[in-house]
């Protein structure tokens, strides 16, 4: 009796563990053909956003114990513009998770370079992560990426970055400017070099964004008409959360970003600041921006701060900032051109 007991276990046991293998191959092999139908696509629109991938020995692997993905010298660069640039690592794994095969996680290598205008730049990153959620077809749900320890050398180490992008699919959507996409981006105890010219002090300890995307973007044949009908149907970036902390500056703030016919964005924010002045002041220093504007913005703001409580050393303030048209502007006053 113990006997037919422990051969039927056996049976089940190796059922189920064959059965397992099968679903888990067959699920990989699925994604390796949707991932290859989708290279092209997602090259045609990065290619129409002006930018492009290159790689090197990109591999697929049925293996189970193997990556799904490795690849060589992956990089993104732009192909136009007032300044040039490229971002490249030299390895990079995707894996795709055991169980149920719902989420692929990336490993991006512990080095990368950045490259802008002809001039490099060393990024360190020891420790990151990468987990993207699909759904039973491959699409794309949730995204998260993760740094610990990250460094730009000669510029800045960043202790902790995180970013989220949640997609919320259409039956969510109540009404035609639903978000379509919600997005994280939070930066944790920043240490600038001591040689960069920089406004405040040369630690930044919190800079965080919350950034909805307002209006369906549905996928099209090419990137361009599905942006075109975001945009004519009213789609907008709205900017429900901005707060920075970098001493002795804290701010706090929420607007919206929206773009023309050329699809130049326009930004406007609404914010209220402790040491406003100060920041400005400190860029009073800087030949970027200029003079005549930040003198302006500071005698406006200085008419309209006060202290929240008695005790506080900085001064309050509620202000706009603004970019339009190449400039960004204090309480409307132009205080920096960034026009090519």
């Amino acid at each position: 009796m113990k006997q037919n007991k422990l051969g039927v276990f056996s049976f089940l046991f190796s059922f189920i563990l064959i059965t397992t293998f099968i679903d888990i191959t067959l699920t990989r092999n699925a994604a390796i053909k949707q991932i290859k139908r989708d290279i092209l696509t997602w090259q045609n629109y990065l290619y129409e956003a002006g930018l492009d991938i290159a790689y090197e020995n990109l591999r697929f692997n049925n293996i189970l114990i193997y990556p799904l993905i490795e690849v060589d010298n992956l990089q993104i660069y732009n192909l136009s513009g007032e300044h040039l640039w490229s971002l490249k690592t030299n390895k990079a794994s995707f894996r795709l998770s055991w169980l149920g095969g719902k989420k692929i996680k990336a490993d991006l290598g512990e080095q990368s370079v950045f490259v802008f205008d002809e001039k490099a730049h060393i990024i360190n990153t020891p420790e990151n992560a990468l987990s993207i959620n699909v759904n039973k077809e491959f699409g794309f749900n949730n995204l998260q990426l993760e740094f610990d320890n990250l460094e730009i050398k000669d510029f800045a180490k960043i202790k902790e970055l995180v970013f989220a992008l949640r997609h919320h699919q259409q039956a969510d959507a109540g009404t035609a400017l639903y978000p379509s996409f919600e997005s994280h981006l939070e930066i944790k105890d920043v240490a600038i070099n001591g040689l960069v010219q920089y406004p405040l002090t040369s630690k930044i300890t919190r800079i965080y964004t919350k950034i909805n995307l307002r209006g369906q973007i549905n996928p099209e044949e090419t990137f361009a008409p599905a942006v075109e009908n975001w945009l004519h149907q009213g789609g907008f970036l709205e900017i429900s959360n901005l707060i920075i902390q970098w001493n002795p500056l804290i701010l706090v703030g929420k607007g919206d970003i929206n773009f023309n016919e050329s699809f130049a964005p326009r930004m406007y924010l609404k914010t209220s600041s402790k040491a406003m002045l100060e920041l400005l002041e400190d860029l009073n220093k800087n030949e970027l921006f200029e003079r005549k504007g930040l003198f302006v913005a500071r005698i406006l703001l200085s008419n309209k701060s006060f202290k929240l409580r008695d005790n506080d050393k900085y001064l309050t303030v509620t202000t706009s900032i603004d970019y339009q048209d190449g400039k960004l502007n204090v309480e409307s006053i132009p205080i920096m051109d960034l026009t090519p």
